[in-house]
């Protein structure tokens, strides 16, 4: 007999060790974050490049509407009435544009000279806006006190006095004239403060030269006029005033030649009392109304005009 044959007790199997996680599973991929643009990737199997995320678009809104508030409130200033409207504009645009200025300040916004320009123009549009509110003012105190002065003749009409007292003969201004008809030429003209200016007959000449003086045409004639004053008043007389008016035979104003070597010698500062002084005019006057000649002249500014009139040669 054949002794059994011990089989082999059977082995455990064995257990797994713990350990790192398997590294053959999907990984996660790196990107960036949900509304961003995908980084560009390297071309041939490369390294991707490295995303940076997108600068913010500049805050330039601010520093136009500052600019359009400003424009349009500087235009509507001029407009009669509506210089209130131009006022809140200005505010609005002043406002607008300093925040403006602080965005670009902090690096948010790029457009400097919109933000400046529009706090510039807004704050012209609230001065404008004053302007305005006080000519407005005026312009209604104006027609109240038209139509206050309307009412007042009215009523001084219907109560006129029964037996009115006759004027008073009142003296007259020393810078009157003594005689206020027109004279020839040669003649003299008297004030009652004791102011006497003399015209002298004008003369022809003719120029010499090349140079043709502004207002001179050709065939024109030219004449000479000889001034002079005399002082004979209490008081200084301004003499920048008294320029002559001259008016050809047709009733056409005549201008003044500013031309030294045409003999342009006029009065000039101030004439005291006992004093006498000379001034010497040319005119160019058209051959056709050359015939005759009026002179009118102001030897202060508060005297009456003298005037003169007469043929010339």
């Amino acid at each position: 007999m054949t002794a059994p044959v011990d089989s082999p007790e059977p082995q455990p199997e064995p257990q797994p060790q713990p350990g790192p996680p398997s590294q053959s599973g999907p990984q996660p991929q790196w990107g960036p974050p949900a509304g961003y643009p995908e980084p560009p990737h390297a071309e041939h199997g490369g390294t991707a490049a490295p995303w940076t995320p997108a600068q913010p678009l500049p805050r330039n809104g601010l520093g136009t509407t500052a600019m359009v508030l400003g424009a349009i409130g500087s235009f509507v200033a001029f407009l009669p009435f509506l210089f209130w409207i131009a006022w809140i504009l200005g505010v609005l645009a002043v406002v607008f544009g300093l925040v403006g200025l602080g965005n670009v300040r902090k690096g948010l916004a790029t457009n400097k000279s919109s933000a400046l320009g529009g706090t510039i123009l807004g704050g012209a549009s609230i001065l404008l806006a004053v302007v305005g509110l006080l000519i407005t003012g005026v312009m209604i105190r104006s027609a109240v006190d038209r139509v206050d002065g309307t009412d007042s003749d009215s009523s001084s009409i219907t109560q006129l006095p029964d037996d009115p007292e006759p004027p008073l003969d009142e003296e007259p201004l020393g810078t009157e004239l003594l005689d206020p008809a027109a004279v020839q030429f040669g003649e003299s003209h008297e004030y009652v403060d004791g102011v006497t200016v003399t015209v002298a007959k004008p003369s022809e000449f003719s120029l010499t030269g090349s140079y043709v003086p502004p207002g001179l045409h050709k065939g024109d004639r030219t004449f000479h006029l000889d001034l002079t004053i005399v002082n004979d008043s209490n008081d200084s007389l301004n003499l920048d005033f008294a320029q002559p008016h001259v008016k050809d035979a047709a009733g056409n104003e005549v201008n003044m030649l500013f031309y030294s070597k045409a003999g342009y010698k006029p009065f000039r500062g101030t004439l005291a009392p006992g004093e006498r002084a000379t001034a010497q005019y040319s005119y160019p006057v058209s051959p056709d109304a050359a015939s005759k000649l009026q002179v009118e002249v102001h030897p202060g500014l508060l005297h009456d005009h003298a005037e003169w009139s007469g043929p010339v040669g």
